[in-house]
């Protein structure tokens, strides 16, 4: 993906952003929640458009609840905290700025009825609609 930036004179310029890759090397894919080859935890940033590897920076038990960073120096200083829809069955993994009081994403926060998941397939098929709902809010306008 690249995204236009405008520097001061004015001109368009394109961005790169980073490759979809963990800091292992290995290739993430957009749906996953952690690392194929080292288990690191996955997370999308939908302010970025970027889906990053991150590392754990403080643990629940110095807070109430876990951060984590990643080393790209343009998020220097910067942690996140996964949505709290990743421990749900439809394994959300979008991530939430540490300072920001939600403990839901934008995406999950649209949701307003959860179906009743002991009815057969229910589980598969909400995961299904929240990860097209992921989909279609990540689109660039």
């Amino acid at each position: 993906m690249t995204s236009v930036s405008s520097g001061k004179s004015g001109t368009a310029a394109l961005a790169a952003d980073p490759s979809p890759s963990c800091i292992c090397g290995a290739p993430l894919f957009r749906g996953n929640t952690s690392c194929l080859r080292c288990g690191s935890l996955t997370g999308y940033l939908p302010d970025r458009g970027w889906l990053l590897a991150f590392t754990l920076t403080r643990s629940r038990v110095s807070s109430p609840f876990p951060t984590y960073s990643n080393p790209l120096p343009s998020l220097t200083g910067r942690t996140f905290k996964p949505c709290r829809g990743r421990t749900t069955a439809h394994q959300c993994n979008w991530m939430i700025n540490a300072t920001d009081p939600a403990t839901q994403c934008l995406s999950c926060s649209l949701t307003r009825t959860t179906p009743d998941l002991t009815r057969p397939g229910a589980t598969d098929r909400w995961a299904g609609a929240e990860r097209a709902k992921r989909q279609t809010i990540s689109l660039p306008p």
